[in-house]
């Protein structure tokens, strides 16, 4: 951890060398960057797991202090052995291959005993050019309120089902017994003429309704022992809700009355005493989500799908701007107590802003990195000026090999800076009028120019003008042409076609390389999202390419997936909207 070679990795020793001396910010700075987050973080080397970093997060979560610094994990943090989680790094270090897990219970020595909580946590191994691991990246964060709040919420639903199956019981034995008492009744009327009759069925009425009577006072011990149930299921629910610091919040799907909780109130900058409907809470919504709130509102409540959305709100009051996360669904019955749409908010800010920052260290780094790789840049630009007629071939190569790592390396730090941009709104389509197969013709051939081991054929559809961001989507299509070279290094062949489909563009890149397992499609398109196996890891990437490609295409209002079989390849599709919006 000398340099930042071990958060860029490159094969080229000496260019790492030559750009050390320009970066501005130190390993040591980066370092205290990590200590401040609240993620806790670790890196360890060796086999042996020396502690060679660790964050205050961390440090709580072990219940130690930097004097351990540079000891042995599995000696100086009690339970880790036995629980299997020395094993699992070790694996890690040995097959470096990345583990990820959540909501996984861990015991832990705090306060003079072990206690259990629940983390989501990722050991990374980092490699070099080698392939070899060099050190392992260990975040963790910790769910337990999580946990313990889905378990209660769990326990309490099974309870309110119980409850319900019983009283459905008890309006049929009531029904049963009122259509009984009418046929007792019915008798007693048709036998009234003779008096003896009557007083033997009315003994008999009598029997019975001493009967019912003792049924009904057994099923009212049991209604009152599953009401006591009941209540002690919803305090321990509020007591849950009220420890998460949740506002909750219940709408009647009829009369859309909304009845909200104080902290509810409290996030959307209203006084605890105030009387607040569902329209004066979407009218603190910022105006940029409160029609996709209102939207998503209706939609869940006409179709009874859950509902979870994150958005900004300014407060009535304090007029402070908040980013809050709601969940809720649909509960009840048409037929009984009604519907009513209900959930939970809870105040995203501190997460958000934490976001924010890491977005923003992205961003400077990236920017950073700039200037010296362009400046590296041009001074190997030129060396290939000076040595263009030289005969020593093995100079010439290390220079030609030298460009492509910069290129490469400029070209991850392009995708974080559209990575940066994309979260922070700021990446803005510049549309114009072009024929599609033009652009696609130009982008192959320039890709065919540094890629000639492979041939590209292109089936083109009619002339299609489109009006579209032309760069961006450009570099969809590179970007997709590139993964199909990288993916696919021992065939040739790379297919692309274009065609119309009901008013849509469909753009295809189909290649016969190492394919993709069915359980990693959905996730392809997920930032930082890298397929993790013996073939891909000596590819280089960060996992913002197909990202980025995504956003891309979603702003243009259209669609991105992938099919593949695992060893025989994949094609990508991508279709966007042909006519020019009004």
């Amino acid at each position: 951890m000398a340099n930042l070679s071990i958060c860029f990795n490159t094969d080229a020793y000496f260019i790492t060398t030559m750009i050390d001396n320009t970066f501005s910010l130190t390993n040591r700075q980066l370092l205290d960057i990590l200590i401040l987050s609240k993620d806790a973080t670790a890196i360890y080397s060796s086999e042996d797991l020396i502690i060679e970093f660790a964050n205050d997060s961390m440090l709580t979560f072990w219940g130690k202090d930097r004097s351990i610094i540079g000891m042995e994990l599995g000696e100086v943090v009690a339970g880790l052995k036995e629980q299997g989680f020395i094993d699992l790094l070790k694996n890690v270090w040995n097959s470096g291959n990345t583990y990820e897990a959540k909501d996984v219970p861990a015991k832990l020595f705090r306060d003079g005993h072990f206690q259990t909580y629940y983390f989501d946590f990722i050991y990374r191994a980092l490699l070099d050019e080698t392939g070899r691991t060099y050190a392992i990246l260990h975040t963790a964060t910790e769910v337990s309120e999580r946990i313990a709040a889905w378990k209660l919420v769990q326990s309490h639903e099974k309870i309110q089902q119980q409850i319900n199956k019983e009283l459905k019981n008890v309006n049929n034995e009531f029904k049963q017994a009122n259509k009984e008492l009418k046929q007792a009744n019915k008798e007693l009327t048709t036998l009234s003429r003779e008096h003896r009759a009557i007083n033997i069925e009315l003994s008999q009425s009598n029997e019975y309704s001493r009967n019912v009577n003792e049924k009904l006072i057994e099923i009212n011990s049991e209604l009152l022992l599953s009401q006591r149930q009941f209540e002690h299921s919803e305090m321990m629910l509020r007591l849950a809700i009220e420890a998460a610091n949740f506002g909750t919040w219940s709408v009647n799907v009829e009369t859309r009355e909304l009845v909200a909780s104080v902290r509810l109130k409290e996030l959307f900058g209203f006084y605890p005493e105030q009387q607040v409907s569902l329209n004066d809470c979407l009218d603190q919504v910022t105006e940029e989500y409160r029609d996709w709130v209102t939207e998503s509102i209706e939609t869940a409540i006409a179709e009874g799908n859950g509902y979870d959305l994150s958005y900004t709100v300014k407060g009535f009051h304090d007029q402070k701007i908040r980013w809050l996360r709601a969940v809720g669904r649909m509960i009840g019955d048409v037929s009984s107590e009604g519907l009513f749409f209900t959930g939970v908010v809870m105040d995203i800010s501190k997460q958000k802003s934490e976001e924010q920052l890491k977005n923003d260290f992205i961003s400077i780094v990236s920017h950073e990195l700039k200037t010296p790789l362009t400046s590296l840049m041009g001074y190997v630009q030129i060396l290939q000026l000076i040595l263009k007629d030289h005969e020593d071939e093995r100079l010439t190569g290390i220079l030609d090999r030298s460009k492509s790592q910069v290129s490469k390396m400029n070209s991850m730090i392009s995708g974080f800076l559209n990575v940066s941009r994309f979260e922070d709104g700021n990446l803005y389509l510049e549309k114009q009028s072009f024929e599609i197969n033009d652009m696609i013709s130009e982008i192959i051939s320039d890709v065919s120019l540094t890629h000639s081991a492979h041939r590209i054929e292109f089936e083109p559809t009619q002339s299609v003008v489109l009006y579209a961001d032309r760069d961006k989507l450009g570099q969809v299509v590179n970007n997709l042409l590139s993964n199909a070279i990288k993916y696919a290094p021992h065939s040739k062949e790379i297919f692309v076609k274009c065609a119309l489909n009901s008013g849509n563009l469909l753009v295809s890149v189909k290649d016969r390389g190492l394919g993709i397992q069915q359980e990693e499609l959905e996730r392809l398109f997920t930032r930082f999202y890298r397929i993790e196996n013996k073939q891909t890891k000596t590819i280089s990437g960060f996992g913002i390419g197909l990202y980025l490609c995504a956003e891309i295409i979603k702003r243009h209002n259209g669609r991105i997936w992938a099919e593949s079989e695992e060893g025989k390849g994949s094609v990508f599709h991508f279709t966007i909207p042909v006519a020019r919006p009004e």
